[in-house]
């Protein structure tokens, strides 16, 4: 018990970190190719509902001033990252949201795939042009009102690109349509 440092549940997090947990969603073990949008295909699941819950606390928490962008990650790979914020930007949209999906993992991209999407341009695109088109590389979906900015061709150097000012500008410009 003196080793373990681990976090599990939400009252710990509150209690060691003081921080509040938005929501939890649960571990989906048999998200495959075509299962991975719970949102869309099975509306009433536990995890439906938990990515509504994580929607309607992200409102919450910021009612002065309202959340126009949010970054989902984690310090490893495998942890859920792409489901987690594929399922909440179909809940947005869903809310009646207009969501530009990002795809920043620029070591294992995956959002193309969970939307049937092409990932020939995307972020790397438009981070290498000069004056980049940025609407002829966003993606519409099959849900209205959600669109996807894929990674693109992947670099060699990501986290340089990443933390770019490029990168900043960019994600201004995406702010501004």
């Amino acid at each position: 018990d003196y080793i373990d440092d681990t976090l599990k549940n939400p009252d710990d997090v509150q209690k060691e970190l003081g921080l509040v947990t938005l929501g939890a969603t649960p571990r989906m073990s048999d998200v495959g190719p075509g299962n991975e949008l719970a949102t869309l295909t099975s509306t009433q699941s536990p995890a439906s509902e938990a990515y509504r819950v994580l929607r309607t606390n992200l409102q919450f928490a910021s009612v002065d001033h309202p959340l126009r962008t949010v970054m989902i990650t984690s310090p490893a790979p495998g942890e859920g990252k792409s489901i987690t914020s594929a399922n909440l930007a179909v809940s947005l949209t869903q809310a009646g949201r207009r969501v530009v999906l990002i795809d920043a993992d620029l070591h294992k991209p995956r959002l193309h795939r969970v939307f049937g999407l092409k990932n020939n341009v995307g972020l790397t695109t438009a981070l290498l042009e000069e004056h980049p088109n940025i609407a002829g590389l966003i993606q519409e979906t099959a849900l209205p009102g959600l669109s996807v900015l894929t990674s693109g061709p992947l670099p060699p150097n990501p986290a340089e690109l990443l933390g770019s000012v490029r990168t900043r500008e960019l994600l201004a410009q995406l702010l501004l349509q």
